[in-house]
């Protein structure tokens, strides 16, 4: 073939070993002060600290890490995941420790928050990783083998960019080790190459230390060489064989390669035969195109299972020390045996939740739903069905609709219409005395329940009603005007930021939004399935003040001054329809007119505030409106959304 007849040309011309693509070889026979030479690149010495100890090596000096100071080699080693790349590296371990670095770029292993790539021996034993995130998304072999304590091996390891266990290689002593794989779930990037203010952090190769970790301690190392490359297998024996200074083949491809020349070819395709090293670097640059994109992906952490179950014990007395008898995963007696068809896991567990005949998640499910539209479940203990919690005002009707809710396919659409459009939720509110006086709490549903709404309707409501709100579905959350004033302020977005859904809205932990805290919002240190609900006068401070509203105010007002002529009762109306979906009554009309009136007079007198009045919020008012009109009617709008009706369903 073409290629083998190059191959035999290329052995007639006697070849160097050039070592093409190393990009470090420190020797660590010169040394000057805390700075070491790289032959590869004799411009930039790695550096070290003086507690780092020359030694007698293999060749010449070597050096002995005290574990805890590194050898940093600069601009060496920021290997992306798809590219290959290979290391050389005579040791001499002191011991076998449970893990001991010997070479990484990035953090370790087992700090969650590092990437990139490491190489340490674990029990003496050579073991590799590329790590986007330990141990989720990260990749792992190690030898079946240890190296020997007190003497000197050389190990090589080789890389050729699949992001998979089977791309990776040792070599001890020139020969390849049997190797195991420990992780194979490597689908992000290993390159972290700044912090989230900008900051590089740890973008050098690290020799003999291992951060927030152990590092080779008393180990001596000598002849460090790294490539961007994946060397081949008969390389991997020459540098075993070959002093720093041997460069022809002559001297020593006899002994490495033995009788053939199979690894010789092998090398020959991969350093100097310019198709197949062309079929290489494509094969890099689409695997950099598919990691380009896998790298974009949104990532959500999953769990999985372990292959083999921890064991669970009895606590005597609930010390953890102290173990009784073990126990195994399984459902309580009470509920349906879980199926012997399923596993006992995550899976099994929610199979068996939302199996059809479950007598209890259904009945929660449709429980809760009641309480959203009813103001209170018909078990009104909704965090509690067991023992101590109450029994079902009406236990048939819960047993019929949940039996509907799963015979539907779990239809929630179906299920609510089915509640809306009930006789029992179109009931007025108000019942007759006799009634009221023998069920005060309704408990018989022989009337509506008036609710005041949640607190995130309520924001929501008044920015659907002047237009504002934003209403696209997903995306991250969103910084609105009260998450600016909360715990460790932060600044508000703008433009559509802050006319999001609530649903959107970010949020810490311990401090809610303060506005919806007002209304009766819980914090989310626990799991609340019921929120109490107070009436304040902050509530209707809020209301009036909140950025939030007074600009939905405006908006209202903008709305109706831009599509609707006619006169200022007219137009109340109006405002008064968008907010309610019915006209006011006289009373209710005559009182807004008035509002009108004072407001406009008091604006006159002061127009300055009805200026900076105006420009409360993020968007910016219309110029063609007259000033104290548009200031005026806000207020009335203002007024309106802080009514009773506005904030309640009946």
């Amino acid at each position: 073939s073409e290629a083998k007849a190059a191959f035999e040309k290329w052995l007639e011309t006697q070849p160097k070993l050039d070592w093409p693509g190393r990009v470090a070889w420190i020797s660590f026979d010169e040394r000057d002060g805390e700075s070491i030479a790289n032959a590869s690149a004799p411009d930039v010495p790695a550096k070290t600290t003086k507690l780092n100890v020359l030694v007698p090596g293999v060749t010449g000096k070597a050096i002995q890490f005290t574990g805890d100071d590194k050898m940093e080699v600069f601009d060496v080693g920021h290997f992306p995941r798809e590219h290959p790349f290979s290391a050389s590296v005579w040791v001499r371990p002191n011991q076998h420790a449970p893990r001991e670095s010997l070479f990484s770029r990035g953090g370790g292993a087992d700090d969650a928050a590092s990437m990139g790539y490491e190489f340490m021996l674990m029990n003496g034993r050579p073991t590799a990783s590329l790590i986007h995130f330990w141990p989720g998304n990260a990749m792992r072999v190690q030898a079946k083998q240890a190296v020997p304590v007190g003497e000197w091996s050389h190990l090589v390891v080789t890389y050729d960019g699949s992001s998979k266990a089977s791309g990776v290689k040792v070599f001890l002593n020139g020969e390849p080790m049997k190797l195991e794989v420990i992780k194979d779930h490597l689908t992000k990037t290993i390159t972290d190459w700044h912090t989230p203010n900008g900051v590089r952090v740890r973008e050098h190769l690290v020799l003999g230390e291992r951060y927030r970790d152990r590092g080779f301690v008393k180990g001596q190392m000598d002849e460090f060489q790294m490539f961007d490359r994946e060397i081949s297998g008969l390389e991997a024996r020459l540098l075993h064989k070959m002093t720093p200074m041997s460069r022809n083949f002559d001297a020593v491809a006899g002994a490495a390669v033995g009788s053939g020349n199979e690894e010789l070819y092998d090398h020959f395709l991969a350093t100097a035969y310019l198709p197949s090293m062309r079929l290489r670097s494509e094969l890099q640059s689409a695997r950099y195109d598919w990691n380009s994109e896998m790298d974009g992906l949104t990532e959500i952490s999953v769990m999985r299972e372990t292959k083999e179950p921890r064991p669970a014990y009895v606590l005597t007395r609930g010390a953890y020390d102290s173990r009784g008898e073990e126990v195994n995963a399984n459902t309580p007696s009470a509920l349906p045996p879980f199926p012997d068809d399923q596993p006992r896991n995550r899976l099994g567990l929610a199979r068996w939740l939302t199996d059809p005949d479950h007598p209890l998640t259904a009945r929660v499910a449709v429980n809760r739903y009641w309480q959203m539209i009813f103001g209170a479940g018909l078990v009104r203990t909704p965090e509690d069905f067991g023992l101590q919690g109450s029994n079902p005002t009406h236990p048939e009707l819960l047993d019929w609709l949940a039996r509907d809710f799963v015979d539907n396919g779990w239809d929630l659409h179906h299920f609510m219409r089915g509640i809306v459009l009930s006789a029992t939720y179109r009931q007025s509110t108000f019942g007759d005395a006799a009634s009221v006086a023998k069920d005060p709490e309704n408990l018989t549903l022989c009337r509506s329940n008036p609710n005041r709404l949640e607190a995130e309707m309520i924001r929501d409501n008044a920015l659907a009603v002047s237009g504002l709100l934003v209403d696209e579905i997903g995306g991250p959350p969103v910084k609105p005007y009260e998450v600016a004033v909360s715990f460790k302020p932060m600044e508000p977005d703008t433009d559509e930021g802050l006319y999001r859904r609530s649903l959107y809205t970010f949020w810490k932990r311990t401090a809610p939004p303060p506005n919806m805290v007002v209304f009766d919002v819980p914090s989310r240190e626990n799991c609340n399935v019921r929120r109490e609900r107070t009436n304040t006068p902050l509530q209707a401070l809020t209301l009036m003040n909140d950025p939030q509203f007074v600009e939905a105010a405006r908006q209202l007002a903008e709305r109706v001054l831009t599509h609707h002529d006619g006169s200022v009762g007219e137009r109340i109306s109006q405002m008064y329809a968008y907010a309610f979906g019915n006209m006011p009554a006289d009373k209710h009309k005559e009182i807004l007119e008035r509002s009108y009136r004072k407001f406009h007079s008091s604006f006159i007198e002061g127009r300055s505030d009805a200026q900076a009045f105006i420009q409360v919020g993020d968007s910016t008012p219309r110029s063609d409106h007259h000033l104290i009109e548009l200031a005026s009617y806000t207020m009335v709008d203002n007024q309106i959304m802080n009514l009773d009706s506005f904030i309640t369903k009946y």
